[in-house]
């Protein structure tokens, strides 16, 4: 080898290391952004009170509003966030995601967005809300935490059965703005203005601190926040995530990387690779949920009040529902109405409907059984 080919590869040696060294940096700050991301969320949730159980089962039969009013100032938020991320730094939107890239059918959404809302109900808890609940000291969410990954696991088992449009399917109209005949231009502004006068109409008509009564011994500011002010938070999470990161508020898909690289899987498909590495950032982000709501709770020095209101076996399968249900409907509460249905993104509308109805139905069948 001659003076010249050594120069030449060394030159390329340390222009790799160089490389290798930068995509360390990358990855590390991406992680500390995600988990930073998910350390407001928990702390947003834990100051709302919707990380209670309680708040979670008696939304679904009416009996208060908390979860529906940050949720909805979550959305609307998100969407004025990504009107002006698509304005601003097209590059890294990713509405894309849910309007061409949706490897998923309606009857696939449906269904499985069914499902979770049965879990939401049985457990008392989201996908994302389950990190909150354990890091606030719940000691039955490690139950619904369980059933999620065994609903993960066995997700794994039926997803190679499950047929999957491919990427790049014909163009569809897929943005809910061709409903009402409205530019999809204008439409998000628009359809976040109605959507927060609602959620300001129902604080009109209950109070969030008298929506907190029973579950903190004093509402006050000390110890909780009203859930609006949670829910514009959670919802200007998305910027740095889009800007910084290119990717948005879910938490489904956790639980999936989760049991992808700890079980041994011998059947192993495209969805299993996929999951073993895109989905670690989102991982890393529901560590920084539970770090978050202990912060909160310490903080506030307000306990978890919801232990023992269900039985652990409910809540395992609470959990079972809601992950194989969400990794069926390809999102779960974050994904699809935090994220999806700000982009107004007909997929994650049905799925809001779906995952939703079935809640309130089985929450209305539990507490006419007495359960």
């Amino acid at each position: 080898m001659t003076k010249t080919q050594e120069n030449q590869q060394q030159s390329q040696l340390s222009g790799e290391c160089a490389t290798a060294t930068e995509n360390v940096k990358s990855a590390a700050v991406k992680a500390m952004i995600m988990l930073a991301a998910g350390a407001v969320f928990g702390l947003a949730f834990q100051r709302a009170r919707v990380h209670e159980l309680v708040s979670v089962i008696e939304q679904m039969t009416f009996r208060r509003f908390i979860m529906m009013k940050m949720a909805f100032a979550a959305l609307a938020t998100a969407t004025v966030v990504f009107y002006f991320v698509e304005r601003v730094f097209p590059r890294v939107s990713t509405r894309k995601a849910f309007h061409q890239d949706m490897r998923i059918t309606w009857s696939q959404v449906a269904l499985g967005a069914t499902i979770l809302g049965v879990g939401m109900t049985l457990s008392g808890s989201c996908p994302g809300t389950v990190f909150a609940q354990i890091g606030a000291g719940s000691k039955m969410a490690w139950f619904t935490l369980l059933g999620g990954l065994a609903g993960a696991l066995l997700f794994s088992y039926v997803e190679m059965y499950i047929k999957r449009p491919a990427r790049g399917r014909p163009k569809e109209e897929t943005n809910i703005a061709s409903w009402f005949g409205a530019d999809p231009q204008t439409f998000p502004l628009m359809f976040a203005g109605a959507v927060f006068a609602f959620v300001l109409l129902l604080e009109i008509l209950v109070p969030w601190r008298s929506d907190l009564q029973g579950l903190v011994n004093a509402p006050t500011w000390a110890i909780a926040n009203p859930p609006v002010v949670s829910g514009i938070l959670i919802g200007l999470l998305q910027f740095p995530l889009q800007v910084l990161v290119s990717r948005h508020l879910g938490s489904s898909s956790s639980y999936a990387c989760a049991i992808t690289n700890c079980v041994p899987l011998t059947h192993y498909t495209g969805w299993t690779a996929i999951c073993r590495t895109g989905a670690r950032l989102q991982l890393v982000s529901m560590v920084g949920v539970v770090l978050g709501a202990y912060a909160a709770s310490s903080w506030s020095n307000s306990d978890y009040l919801s232990d023992g209101k269900v039985g652990a076996l409910r809540h395992f399968i609470g959990g079972v529902c809601a992950i194989f249900g969400a990794l069926l409907a390809g999102g779960c509460t974050s994904g699809h109405v935090l994220s999806g249905l700000a982009h107004q993104s007909k997929y994650s509308f049905v799925a809001m409907m779906c995952m939703f109805g079935s809640a309130i139905a089985t929450g209305l069948i539990l507490l006419v059984k007495g359960y």
